[in-house]
């Protein structure tokens, strides 16, 4: 919800009936555990209930919310010990403006993504950010706070998905990859992940973690396989078929964005 919602700021919310949500208002609603701040878009009865869709004002995905998981309507902000109520934040204007900003940054994110992935700007990188591995520390963690700074919260229906477990990588005590370890209805494993930020890509960071998850669920949990959630890109297809991992047949495709491929490994 960044430029709207700062990291540390202290939200005043209220408990308030479903006929009290509108479209542009800021509400706190519960996913996997997590609670997420998003603004709402659309208010519609769907199946015999209230379904809310929302949108960070920083990003592009628009997220389907059940009214059972809402906590209620942002009223106002603590921000550096001062404290203001949300007004010009609800305004076309100002919405329409962040969606811009929104846009710029999305297509700035692919330009960088499309540069670095050559290999002479990825070795540019490389020397610039040095990366020592006495200062990178791998955690295993389930708390949403560690993931704070990437701005992807869980993209999958908290009724067909459990998170796990979540691997965190920290270079001089930042957050610089994340890998979510998944369970389905059926108890299959699933990995979704691993990302890593473009600047500490290309260093086996993203392969690290992906076998520390496997070896996870291999030591701990008795499994045979373990699924990954692979987006339909020939670079991350790729890394998967690397790790050692198949595409499965009898899954075929999952019906998330952009249609991801499941694959399987056996463990």
């Amino acid at each position: 919800m960044f430029p709207t919602l700062w990291h540390k700021d202290r939200l005043f919310v209220k408990k308030v009936l479903p006929s009290e949500i509108n479209p542009r208002d800021i509400i706190v609603y519960m996913n996997n555990g997590f609670y997420v701040s998003h603004r709402v878009r659309k208010v519609i009865e769907k199946g015999g209930g209230i379904m809310l869709y929302t949108q960070g004002d920083f990003n592009n995905s628009i997220e389907e919310i059940n009214i059972d998981n809402l906590v209620g309507k942002v009223l106002g902000i603590c921000r550096n010990g001062k404290t203001k109520f949300i007004s010009y934040e609800k305004n076309n204007i100002y919405v329409i403006f962040i969606r811009i900003i929104s846009f710029l940054k999305e297509i700035s994110g692919q330009i960088s993504e499309f540069i670095c992935s050559y290999p002479c700007f990825r070795g540019i990188i490389k020397k610039l950010f040095p990366l020592r591995v006495e200062y990178l520390v791998v955690k295993n963690t389930s708390s949403s706070l560690d993931f704070n700074s990437f701005y992807n919260f869980y993209p999958f229906s908290e009724s067909e998905y459990k998170i796990t477990l979540g691997f965190l990588a920290c270079f001089k005590g930042k957050p610089v990859a994340k890998l979510w370890l998944l369970k389905n209805n059926q108890d299959d494993y699933f990995i979704y992940g691993p990302y890593v930020k473009l600047i500490y890509r290309s260093r086996g960071i993203g392969r690290y973690l992906l076998k520390m998850a496997i070896e996870y669920v291999s030591s701990n949990k008795n499994r045979e396989s373990i699924y990954a959630i692979a987006w339909a890109k020939k670079s991350i297809l790729n890394f998967f078929k690397e790790m050692g991992f198949f595409k499965d047949a009898k899954n075929g495709f999952i019906f998330v964005l952009n249609k991801p491929y499941f694959y399987k490994t056996d463990i």
